[in-house]
C-alpha cells in the first residue's frame, strides 16, 4: 500500500468507518503506587485478544490529555484493550530514574492484568526513553511484548540537550540550527536531575540562578552547572559537559534510547514527522538504523507536526492529529499487527 493510498484509506476510516460509532468502556483505577485507565470495547466479543500500553509524554494532563484519551478510545474501538497509566514524573516534566521506576511498575501491572494477551507498547517523545529503560531492566517483561511503537522519539539525550539548550543538531554530517522552543527549554532547565548532586538546600538557588542568568553567590562547582546550562556556544558544549558532576553525566547516558534499542527484538515501528520542531526527525532515523528488530519500519509523514501540535498551514483547520490517528489505527494496526 503506497502512502497516498493509505492516506485515502485513512480519511475513509476517519469519517465513514463503523468502528468510530462503537461504544467504549473506560474504567479508572487507583491502586497502591499506580493510577491507570482501562479502555475496552463495550461488547467483549469485539476484543481481538491484544492489549496495548500507552505511555503519555511530558505533559501536565498526563493520562487525561484529551488527545491521548481520544486516541485510546479509537484504539479500543478497533478491538484493543488499552492500558493508560499516569506517570507522575512525566506529568511534572521530569525524565529520569524515578520516572523509569514508575513506568516499570505500570508495565508489570499491565502484564499481570493481561498475561495471555498479545501485547504492544507505545510511547511518545521523551517517554520513549523512559519506556526503553523500563523494559530493558526487566528481561522477562521485554520478551512478552510483541510490538513497540516509538512516536517522535529522541535517540541521544546528550544530543537533545544540545538541541534544547543551544539549538544545534546534526543531520548526517551537517550541523544544523533551529531556535530552541522557549517552553521546552524552560522545562529542560528545570530538570531536577541537573541539581540532585548538590545539597537539597542549594538546588532551588542554583535553578533560580540559571533561569535569571545570574551566578552571584554560587560556588565554583555550582558555577560549572550554571555555565553548562546557560551555554549556547556549540564549540564549548563538550568541554562544559565534561565538567558536570558525574551523576549528571551518568543520568544523561542512562536515558539514552540509542544504547538500548538494539536489545528490543520485537516488531518495531518508528513514527516521526519530517518537520518536527521539538525533536529533530533524524533522531528516529538513528534509532531505526540501530534497532535490533528484524521486523522494523519507519514512517515519516511530512504533513504533520509533533504529536499534540496541528499544522494549520498544511490542511487548513481540519485536525491533522485525528487524521494521523486514523491512519495509524487502520494501516499500522489492522494491516501490520492484527494480521500477524
Amino acid at each position: 500500500m503506497t502512502y497516498l493510498t493509505a492516506l485515502l484509506v485513512m480519511l475513509s476510516v476517519l469519517f465513514n468507518a463503523d468502528y468510530i460509532k462503537k461504544p467504549v468502556i473506560k474504567q479508572v483505577f487507583n491502586e497502591p503506587g499506580i493510577s491507570y485507565d482501562l479502555y475496552r470495547p463495550a461488547d467483549s466479543s469485539d476484543e481481538n485478544g491484544k492489549a496495548i500500553f500507552l505511555l503519555h509524554g511530558m505533559i501536565e494532563a498526563g493520562k487525561n490529555d484529551p488527545e491521548l484519551v481520544n486516541f485510546a478510545e479509537i484504539l479500543s474501538k478497533t478491538g484493543f484493550v488499552v492500558f493508560v497509566p499516569l506517570n507522575k514524573g512525566l506529568s511534572q516534566f521530569q525524565i529520569g530514574h524515578d520516572e523509569v521506576g514508575e513506568a516499570r511498575g505500570a508495565l508489570q501491572r499491565f502484564n499481570e492484568l493481561f498475561p495471555d494477551k498479545r501485547k504492544g507498547v507505545m510511547s511518545f517523545c521523551y517517554s520513549n526513553g523512559v519506556l526503553a529503560a523500563a523494559c530493558e531492566s526487566d528481561e522477562k517483561l521485554l520478551k512478552k511484548v510483541d510490538f513497540f511503537i516509538f512516536w517522535g522519539s529522541y535517540s541521544s539525550l546528550l544530543d537533545m540537550t544540545l538541541f534544547n539548550l543551544a539549538g544545534y543538531y546534526k543531520a548526517g554530517d551537517k550541523l544544523m540550527y533551529s531556535e530552541p522552543d522557549a517552553v521546552v527549554k524552560g522545562h529542560y532547565l528545570a530538570q531536577k536531575y541537573w541539581y540532585l548532586p548538590y545539597p537539597s538546600g542549594r538546588r532551588e538557588r542554583i535553578l533560580k540562578a540559571v533561569i535569571k542568568g545570574d551566578p552571584s553567590g554560587l560556588s565554583a562547582a555550582e558555577i560549572k552547572t550554571f555555565r553548562f546550562l546557560r551555554n549556547i556556544d556549540y564549540i564549548k558544549f563538550d568541554k562544559y559537559y565534561s565538567e558536570l558532576p558525574g551523576y549528571c553525566r551518568e543520568w544523561v547516558e542512562y536515558m539514552a534510547v540509542d544504547k538500548r534499542i538494539k536489545n528490543i527484538k520485537a516488531r518495531t515501528i518508528f513514527i516521526h514527522n519530517y518537520f518536527d520542531s521539538l525533536v529533530p526527525y533524524n533522531e528516529s532515523e538513528k534509532l531505526f538504523a540501530l534497532s535490533g528488530a528484524s521486523d522494523k519500519k519507519i514512517y515519516m509523514p511530512a504533513a504533520f507536526q509533533h504529536f499534540n501540535r496541528i499544522s494549520a498551514e498544511a490542511f487548513g483547520r481540519i485536525s491533522l492529529v485525528k487524521r494521523l490517528k486514523a491512519f495509524i489505527v487502520y494501516y499500522f494496526f489492522t494491516q501490520s499487527v492484527l494480521s500477524a
